[in-house]
């Protein structure tokens, strides 16, 4: 049996790897609202202790956090996906062809400056996360194979993740978003 698919790494791919990375299996729109409003209820908190205590460290230190912490993750919502794609160089635009056989997986990826082929064994993926439109196969912590869905004939998706967690077991990952 052979499933084919396709993925072209452009910004969408990037910022739906970025996401995954971050947010794991949470929804990352889900998961930013959640974070402002927990920073919203530091900042209350601050305030507060300001109020009871009239200790003018408490507050700044306080605030310096929770202004940390919104400036980080407002940078890796919308800058980092950008600057991930941008580090790309010479895989920029490049396009990535899948064959999903029985016991491994084929890869032709062709760009402007590059082209390769390569074979691997399921057996030396360590982790998957599957959206709602990729499939992201991680070959290592730091490299990652994207599949994006829509390329897949109707009911291959589903297939696939049938064939990935039965490799994979416990280290497949089903996102909810």
């Amino acid at each position: 049996m052979e499933i084919k698919a396709k993925c072209k790494f452009d910004l969408a791919s990037m910022k739906a790897l970025v996401y995954v990375s971050t947010f794991k299996k949470g929804n990352p729109k889900k998961q930013m609202i959640l974070r402002a409003i927990l920073f919203f209820v530091a900042l209350i908190a601050a305030v507060l202790c300001f109020v009871v205590l009239k200790n003018y460290w408490v507050l700044a230190a306080c605030l310096a956090i929770d202004l940390f912490y919104i400036l980080l993750y407002c940078f890796i919502y919308f800058a980092f996906p950008k600057k991930s794609y941008n580090a790309l160089a010479n895989l920029k635009e490049a396009e990535n062809e899948y064959v999903f056989c029985d016991d491994f997986l084929m890869i032709s990826t062709v760009s402007a400056e590059y082209y390769g082929d390569a074979k691997i064994g399921y057996s030396l993926l360590v982790k998957a996360f599957e959206t709602s439109k990729y499939f992201f196969l991680y070959q290592t912590q730091n490299q990652v194979l994207i599949v994006d869905k829509s390329t897949m004939e109707a009911g291959a998706a589903e297939e696939l993740k049938n064939k990935l967690s039965a490799f994979l077991k416990k280290k497949y990952y089903s996102c909810r978003y």
